[in-house]
């Protein structure tokens, strides 16, 4: 999100630069099309030789995006002040780790006390970050995540379909996440399997790469759903893909979702959501006004509400257009200029950001 957020303040005629601490990865790849960056600050030497070098990095920066990673946020808030940075936001998307716990150690609570803002993507995260994350309340700004809608407007569904194997007439849930254990895939597998009989034309695509991918393989073989399954792994055309689903589904644990991007994503591309009831999913789905809510861990309602509108097309094509209609709150220039809002006492236009 947070390049997202930058391609949105460029837009808005914002200066952008990037500093990733590490070697630049797949991010790197995602910046180097639109954005100067360093990467690799942290790889000799020790950590104050680090922050001088993020200090002279930051000299001609009025303000600095920290995303909330220990070593960004901690080096990153000293070296603003040395560096005499105007304005210092830290973008925490954490709601807790696996299990349930707090995510934020002492060494990145303590430098949250020295930036301008702490950012929060929704009323529901911001009280969470303060009750249970202890950060103290009148540092938290709301800037939700964005996305370019006009990027989700595609129609290359029957040209996938095709090209993945798939038929016309094909029911496709589909699912675009990490393949974790926290992501649940396995809930959509166990739903597919007891639909398979009453939708025999039903297909399940699970885009995304991690951990869990043996553990899905084995699920699907010992749910015979060979024939049934395709798991395509990382892909980077997520917008055509998702025209090719009749329904987006999330059955994620409540520890790992915020204010997911790909639910966005796919009521954009008109695909129908159907969700757990974690993080912000309530307020982003209007209470089930804009697509399916089923309590967590519970298959047999997942089950139930996925067997309601695969056998109603017309109620899919209602929560496709109420989908259409909710993602227009969450443009990427609404959400660029909440946070150009938030550094609105920076005095010239060029950020900062690290990672």
């Amino acid at each position: 999100m947070a390049v997202a957020l930058s391609r949105g303040l460029q837009d808005l005629g914002h200066e952008i630069s990037w500093t990733l601490l590490r070697e630049a990865g797949d991010l790197g790849n995602d910046l180097q099309q639109d954005f100067p960056f360093e990467s690799g600050l942290i790889q000799d030497g020790s950590p104050f030789r680090w922050v001088g070098k993020l200090r002279d990095r930051l000299r001609r920066a009025d303000a600095l995006y920290m995303l909330d990673h220990q070593n960004a946020v901690v080096l990153g808030a000293l070296a603003a002040k040395w560096a005499r940075v105007k304005r210092t936001v830290v973008a925490v998307h954490t709601t807790g780790l696996w299990g349930g716990k707090p995510s934020l150690g002492r060494p990145m609570k303590t430098a949250l006390r020295g930036v301008d803002a702490v950012l929060a993507l929704s009323e529901t995260h911001a009280r969470y970050i303060v009750e249970t994350e202890g950060v103290a309340e009148e540092r938290i700004r709301i800037v939700p995540n964005g996305i370019r809608i006009q990027d989700f407007e595609t129609n290359a569904g029957p040209g996938l379909r095709k090209e993945l194997g798939l038929e016309p007439d094909d029911l496709v849930l589909g699912n675009v996440a990490m393949l974790r254990p926290e992501k649940n895939q396995g809930a959509l597998l166990e739903a597919a399997a007891s639909l398979l009989e009453e939708f025999p034309n039903l297909k399940v695509v699970l885009v995304g790469e991690g951990d869990e991918r043996g553990s899905l393989e084995e699920a699907v073989r010992s749910l015979n759903l060979d024939a049934v399954v395709k798991l395509l792994g990382k892909r980077n055309d997520v917008a055509s893909l998702l025209s090719a689903f009749d329904l987006f589904v999330l059955p994620s644990h409540p520890a790992v979702e915020t204010q997911p991007v790909s639910v966005l994503e796919a009521m954009a591309a008109g695909v129908p959501v159907v969700a757990t009831r974690v993080g912000d999913l309530e307020a982003m789905l209007g209470n089930g006004k804009f697509g399916g809510l089923v309590p967590v861990g519970d298959t047999n309602a997942l089950t139930r509400a996925l067997r309601e509108l695969l056998g109603d097309p017309k109620a899919r094509q209602a929560l496709s257009l109420a989908g259409r209609k909710r993602v227009q709150d969450y443009s990427l220039e609404a959400a660029a200029r909440t946070l150009e809002s938030v550094f609105s006492n920076a005095e010239a236009s060029r950020l900062g950001t690290t990672a």
